[in-house]
C-alpha cells in the first residue's frame, strides 16, 4: 500500500467515530440527503445545509482521463485553501500541489469512492509551517445517478496541538492519541473495531 510505504502519519476509521462535532453533523446531513440511494448527489446540498462547515468544505469533481482519475476543485473553503497553500478552486489537484501530496490525498480518498460510503481520517499536518496541527476529515462520495461517484465531498478540520483552551486541547489530544506513534512508524493504518 502506498500509504504504508511512505509512512504517512494518519489513520483511517471506517466506523466514523468523529471527535469534531461539525463532522458528526455533516455526516448526518449526508445520510439524510442520501435517502434510499447509495449516495446523494451534489445538487442535493445547498450552501444553507452546509453553512456551519463552509470554510472547511470542498467539492472535487472526479474526472476520468483514460486509465487515470483526476480531481478538479469545484469549491474549496477558505480554511482549506489556507492549508493547501493557496487558491485551489478551478484547478486540478495534480497541477496545484506537489506530487507527493496529490498521491497521498488520492490514496486516502480512494477507499471512500470504491466503497461508495463516507470515511474518516485523522492525521498530523505535514506542511512545514503547520506541523503543530492535527486534522480530522470526512470524505464522502456524491453521485448524480445515486450510484457512480462523480464528486468527492470533503470536510476537514485542523486542530492546534498546543491549544490552550480546555476543550480545544482535549480534542487535539484525543486525535493525536488516535494517530500516535503507530501511524508515524507504520504508515497509514485502519482502526480496528472496538467493543
Amino acid at each position: 500500500m502506498l500509504a504504508g510505504r511512505n509512512s504517512w502519519p494518519l489513520i483511517g476509521d471506517p466506523l466514523l467515530r468523529f471527535a469534531t462535532p461539525q463532522l458528526k453533523s455533516v455526516h448526518g446531513i449526508w445520510e439524510v440527503k442520501r435517502g434510499t440511494r447509495t449516495m446523494p448527489a451534489r445538487g442535493d446540498f445547498t450552501m444553507y445545509d452546509l453553512k456551519m462547515v463552509l470554510p472547511n468544505l470542498a467539492f472535487l469533481s472526479i474526472v476520468r482521463d483514460g486509465a487515470r482519475t483526476r480531481f478538479k476543485a469545484k469549491l474549496i473553503g477558505s480554511g482549506l485553501d489556507k492549508f493547501m497553500g493557496g487558491a485551489m478552486t478551478g484547478r486540478f489537484l495534480d497541477e496545484a500541489v506537489p506530487k507527493r501530496f496529490a498521491d497521498k490525498w488520492i490514496a486516502v480518498w480512494t477507499p471512500s469512492l470504491e466503497s461508495r460510503v463516507p470515511t474518516r481520517t485523522v492525521g498530523r499536518v505535514e506542511f512545514a509551517d503547520q506541523r503543530f496541527y492535527v486534522s480530522e476529515t470526512f470524505h464522502a462520495p456524491l453521485a448524480d445517478d445515486g450510484e457512480t461517484p462523480d464528486v468527492l465531498m470533503l470536510v476537514s478540520y485542523f486542530h492546534f496541538i498546543n491549544d490552550e483552551g480546555e476543550r480545544g486541547k482535549a480534542l487535539a489530544d484525543r486525535l493525536m492519541a488516535e494517530v500516535g506513534d503507530r501511524a508515524a512508524l507504520g504508515g497509514m493504518r485502519t482502526c480496528a473495531p472496538t467493543s
